[in-house]
């Protein structure tokens, strides 16, 4: 699944589509984004920083590149691009990316940065399904 089925049109307006239909979804609307995938019963198995726009062409460099992306974040003062990722469910997402430091990331990327998320669309069902076998 690549996004949870309830996800505002506002949201996905705003989020940059990879070609694949993947989303990377802006800073400001991460929270929303993981409420949507908790209520949608939707599993987050963990997320990673894209820059979108832009394409690694170089082992040093990440270059303006539209409809592209790249989870090779350019680096601040000329350092090679970095990747920034977890793994864990949505309130490990969630406190992870509260506590991202984006220090070194070059202030010429900052504008194109994205959150993508890996998604279960049926390990929580599951889940339920299994607990109420049980009658819980």
């Amino acid at each position: 699944m690549l996004y949870p089925p309830s996800l505002s049109p506002e949201i996905r307006a705003r989020a940059f589509h990879a070609m694949n239909g993947e989303l990377g979804i802006r800073p400001e609307d991460v929270g929303a984004f993981l409420d949507i995938c908790d209520s949608d019963g939707i599993e987050v198995l963990g997320w990673e920083t894209w820059v979108a726009d832009h394409a690694w062409v170089a082992p040093t460099r990440v270059d303006y590149a539209p409809g592209r992306w790249s989870g090779g974040i350019p680096g601040r003062d000329g350092h090679p691009p970095a990747l920034a990722a977890g793994d864990g469910d949505s309130e490990a997402a969630r406190r992870a990316i509260a506590h991202l430091s984006l220090d070194w990331v070059d202030p010429a990327a900052k504008p194109y940065l994205r959150f993508n998320f890996a998604l279960d669309p049926v390990h929580k069902a599951r889940c339920r399904n299994w607990l109420k076998s049980f009658g819980t």
